[in-house]
């Protein structure tokens, strides 16, 4: 339900008095003007709010129609903060005024107190309408909740928790309800592939965002880093590629990755996205590009190399925000924007409901399902509902991690902000250090010269970036404009810039981690430590952040620069795999827990935490999720007794991907009969021919190829090898190509003399065994191998396949089964002039016996 503005008139009878109030919500504005929605408060005062994010530059006024059921006149409040009280006692920069039918009422706001209260604008007359405004004066992020209007000279409560925002608006007292088979909170990367994943194994998937676009920090101005190639699970991560924006098949391609050669860490390259990534697009889907645009038609021109390739990054980011809604879209995904969770009901150790508000309307909603994913990067839904979690740094005696410290304590990663400054042909003025006292001082002797954002300007190293999400972000505002007061007004390389962008959401790095049944530490990692449920492969290093040494002298306790540990040769990972086990919570019974606050310690965070790698991490939630909802069970039930399930997903991946696109796959495992070349025809073509025209889907994999007439076929042939060669490689080979069902063709390459046969049995054994392992329900037909006119050479060929067919008896299974490959086939009419490898008629044949096998079968 949409409303502009939401309006009830409140009657309390004192003897013959009556007093109304009226509660104006300014994310609710009819027309925003140049001021933005913020929601960082939330955990202080329950709504979202606007500001004034003009950097300096008074922005346009924000406005709505308000009516009035009792006209006449009213006192005047608005819900407020001073922003930089915590550092500054004078008055604070964010100063506006609130105007009613265009008369400003006589009190400036935001410019005293110490937290955020109701401060008393002035009184005022108003008919049944009234147009309301809000007009900033200074440009320096002044802020405004809401507006109340009461007959009588009274503010509401202080406590903001008390405020019944639900019931002053009119909404009903009930939240509008939605159930589903799994909820998913949080829209990054992790959160959107978690989505995916479960929508395309059939379950009914609701996703949940508090922004207005998918993709959380990778939306906002983050790399989409890691690396997809190195999988434990090869199949692993082409959701994750359709959540990025990343050509599919470009995943498993090292060429498509930067990858640094020092500490391997890096990810996709420019050219490995979809061009769609990089087509125009509507530019009031980002502040970024409506800013932008608002410059060329003043005449400005982008001019800098570098502006240039930051525009064309924030259309990338946009256009993957727009891919990402559309892949969800399709898959059936219900999506909510612009809402964020607040409230979680739990009965039973498990999760019953959640709740949230939608951050431009104020209208609560709820969420309920046997499943939850908690992807909000915050842990908010595991604290919400009680959840064991950690935040900061865990001390030496927790898993006497080598580079934890003596005692655990509160520094942790810290939040970022995307901002710019480039040469414009009107430049204009900044206000120097000393017109800004409430901001960072910078001097001669120190000052920072960049005129972008980079990684290592971040704040809120000791501060709970979840709770106080506004204050590191505030903090991070006074360093950037204390920074650039002195270089724009002291360095002549910068008298020419101006400063134009500054996005005003925090992308941030560390706050909760939630605690799973493992916790995954820096030992386990740095010891490749195997864990039986191995997942998700990260690439990164051990990459963490602490504060600059000179920074901290500076600013102590307020520190904005930071170094990497990832330079050390200890930080290097190579890649590891991440068990399961990590992602649910060890408390919270239908709990999954995804994106950075995941269960691993501080350390082990630094490797896990960047978007492609936690795209992974979704995927495998997605999978598990979908096993809970088949067996009605719980994430920690997958571990117990649905592990092998599991592997089997990541074996496949995600249906409906390039990688398991919900079509039978077929692997030929064999020699030169398996692969074909020159004169000597393999049977793989004209079974591909059968098996078409009696209506299969299906493909080919493997690690080798031929061209026929009908395209590439696909195929795990190798001549000259025997089937000893396949033992040492099977593991590799069949968790690169997960096929439905195997072809075995081996038993050449032998000589007489070498008595080969219970070699090649124990060899197939092996094989079948490996495969099973991985793959329980694959479907493996093995033959017996096709007579050869190559003679004493291979006499040894009918003793064999009495013992392949005795094997294949002993297992006693309907998923491995016998194929006499050779039935019919007469070498002397079937085989090359090499009087081994099948010719066209050969090769039918046994296609044709291959065929039958498979049709009982399948």
């Amino acid at each position: 339900m949409k409303r502009s503005i939401a309006i009830i008139t409140l009657l309390a009878v004192a003897g013959l008095c009556a007093s109304a109030q009226v509660l104006v919500e300014t994310e609710s504005f009819d027309d925003k003007g140049g001021w933005v929605i913020d929601h960082q408060a939330f955990e202080k005062i329950q709504s979202s709010y606007l500001m004034a994010n003009g950097k300096g530059v008074p922005v346009e006024d924000a406005c709505t129609t308000v009516h009035f059921d009792k006209p006449g006149r009213y006192h005047v409040y608005v819900s407020t903060y001073n922003w930089t009280s915590p550092w500054y006692d004078g008055k604070g920069p964010g100063e506006f005024a609130v105007s009613i039918d265009g008369e400003e009422l006589p009190n400036s706001l935001g410019t005293t107190g110490n937290c955020w209260e109701w401060q008393y604008a002035g009184e005022v007359e108003v008919a049944a309408t009234a147009f309301v405004s809000l007009r900033d004066k200074t440009g320096f992020n002044g802020r405004a909740d809401a507006i109340w209007f009461s007959k009588e000279k009274s503010a509401p409560d202080p406590d903001y928790k008390s405020l019944d925002r639900q019931k002053l608006l009119g909404y009903p007292e009930t939240p509008e309800g939605y159930k589903a088979d799994f909820v998913v909170v949080g829209g990054g990367i992790a959160g959107c592939t978690a989505a995916l994943t479960a929508a395309r194994y059939g379950m009914n998937v609701i996703l949940v965002d508090n922004l207005p676009w998918l993709g959380g920090n990778a939306v906002m101005g983050v790399h989409i880093d890691g690396a997809a190639f190195k999988n434990l699970y090869p199949n692993l991560g082409y959701a994750a590629c359709d959540i990025a924006g990343i050509i599919p098949e470009k995943k498993n391609d090292a060429s498509a990755y930067k990858m640094n050669k020092n500490n391997g860490i890096g990810g996709a390259l420019p050219s490995a996205y979809l061009p769609s990534m990089n087509d125009p697009i509507d530019m009031s889907r980002s502040e970024i590009l409506k800013t932008r645009e608002k410059l060329k038609a003043a005449g400005d021109t982008v001019d800098a190399r570098h502006e240039r390739n930051f525009l064309k990054e924030e259309i990338r980011r946009q256009n993957g925000a727009v891919n990402r809604e559309r892949v969800l879209l399709e898959a059936g995904v219900t999506i909510f924007h612009n809402i964020h969770v607040f409230q979680a009901a739990a009965e039973g150790g498990k999760i019953t409901s959640v709740t949230g508000r939608d951050l431009h309307t104020g209208q609560d909603f709820s969420f309920s399902a046997p499943l939850f994913a908690d992807c909000t990067g915050d842990g908010t839904v595991g604290y919400l509902a009680g959840a064991d979690f950690a935040i900061g740094r865990e001390g030496k005696s927790y898993a006497d991690e080598p580079s934890a410290p003596a005692r655990p304590d509160d520094k942790k990663m810290g939040s970022t902000i995307a901002w710019a400054a480039y040469p414009r042909p009107e430049p204009g003025t900044f206000p120097t250090p000393e017109q800004l006292p409430w901001a960072m001082q910078f001097d001669s002797d120190y000052n920072i010269r960049n005129a972008q954002w980079a990684w290592w300007m971040e704040t809120g190293l000791e501060i709970d970036n979840a709770t106080e999400a506004e204050l590191v972000r505030d903090n991070y505002f006074r360093a950037v404009y204390g920074n650039w007061a002195y270089l724009k007004n002291n360095d002549p390389d910068y008298a020419g810039y101006r400063l134009d962008y500054m996005n005003h959401i925090a992308m941030k790095r560390e706050s909760r981690r939630l605690l799973g049944d493992v916790v995954l530490n820096e030992n386990d990692i740095s010891s490749k430590k195997a864990f039986p449920d191995a997942s998700f492969t990260t690439t990164w290093t051990m990459d963490v952040h602490s504060a600059r040494k000179t920074n901290s002298q500076r600013f102590p306790g307020w520190e904005w620069l930071t170094n990497s540990s990832n330079s050390r040769p200890e930080a290097k990972v190579g890649r590891y795999d991440v068990p399961y086990r990590c992602l649910y919570s060890r408390n919270i019974d239908n709990l999954f827990i995804g994106g950075r606050n995941m269960s691993v310690t501080h350390m082990a965070l630094g490797t896990v935490r960047v978007q492609l790698t936690l795209g992974m991490a979704g995927e495998v939630i997605g999978m598990a999720g979908s096993i809970c909802h088949k067996h009605g069970s719980l994430p920690r039930s997958v571990y117990s007794d649905y592990l092998n399930e599991l592997k089997n997903c990541m074996l496949h991946g995600v249906p409906g991907s390039i990688s398991n696109p919900g079509r039978l796959t077929i692997l030929p495992i064999g020699d030169s009969i398996t692969q074909g070349s020159g004169n000597c025809t393999s049977y793989t073509y004209p079974l591909w021919k059968l098996l078409k025209e009696a209506g299969y889907d299906f493909e080919y994999l493997g690690p080798r190829s031929k061209t026929y007439d009908v395209g590439v076929l696909r195929h795990c042939g190798f001549g000259g090898k025997n089937t000893e060669y396949f033992v040492p490689r099977i593991d590799s080979l069949y968790m690169t190509y997960p096929a439905d069902v195997v072809l075995i063709h081996s038993g050449h390459n032998h000589f007489i003399e070498e008595d080969p046969v219970q070699g090649i049995i124990e060899s197939h054994r092996t094989i079948i065994d490996h495969i099973l392992a991985i793959n329980p329900d694959a479907v493996i037909f093995v033959a017996q191998v096709i007579e050869s006119g190559k003679l004493p050479k291979y006499s040894y060929i009918p003793d064999l396949n009495k013992e392949i067919k005795k094997m294949v008896k002993s297992y006693h299974s309907k998923n491995v089964l016998l194929v006499n490959a050779g039935k019919g086939f007469d070498w002397h009419e079937c085989t090359a002039d090499d009087m081994v490898h099948p010719n066209p008629k050969g090769a039918e044949i046994m296609a044709g016996n291959w065929f039958k096998a498979l049709q009982r079968r399948l």
